[in-house]
C-alpha cells in the first residue's frame, strides 16, 4: 500500500472486494445483505480515536450498509452497540414521544427564564438533567 495524501494508504480494490466476500455479501453490523452501491468501508476504530492508534488501513476496515455508517459515525463499536441497546430498550417509550412531539399543540412554548429554573431545578450532580429523580 502506498500513501495516496500524507498518512492515507491506498487501499486496493481487490482488497475491498476480498473483505465483501469475507463477510459474505453482508454488513458486518446489521447482517444484512448488501446493495454494491450501498457499502461502505468503515473503519473498526474510528480514526479520530488518535489515542487508540488506529490504523487508517487495511486491518481495520469492515464493510457496511450506508446506514449502519451513518448511524455508527465516530463511535467505537463497543459504543455503538450498547447505544443500539438503549434505543431498542428505549423503543416503547420513542414511539410514546415520537407521536406526542409531531404535534405541534403539544409542545409547550417555554420563556427563557421559566426554562433555566427548571433546568437548575433537574440538574444532576454529573451535568444531565434527571427530571424523574
Amino acid at each position: 500500500m502506498s500513501d495516496k495524501k500524507a498518512g492515507q494508504p491506498t487501499i486496493s480494490a481487490r482488497y475491498l472486494r476480498g473483505l465483501l466476500m469475507l463477510q459474505a455479501g453482508r454488513c458486518a453490523l446489521t447482517g444484512s445483505s448488501l446493495h454494491p452501491n450501498e457499502a461502505r468501508a468503515d473503519h473498526i476504530v474510528p480514526l479520530s480515536r488518535v489515542d487508540l492508534d488506529p490504523s487508517p488501513g487495511v486491518g481495520n476496515l469492515w464493510i457496511v450498509s450506508r446506514n449502519a455508517n451513518a448511524a455508527k459515525g465516530q463511535m467505537e463499536y463497543d459504543v455503538f452497540v450498547e447505544m443500539c441497546r438503549t434505543v431498542v430498550q428505549h423503543h416503547d417509550e420513542s414511539e410514546r414521544l415520537m407521536r406526542l412531539c409531531s404535534d405541534a399543540s403539544n409542545v409547550p412554548l417555554v420563556e427563557k427564564d421559566v426554562f433555566a429554573k427548571w433546568v437548575a431545578r433537574h440538574l444532576a450532580p454529573d451535568g444531565t438533567l434527571d427530571v424523574a429523580g
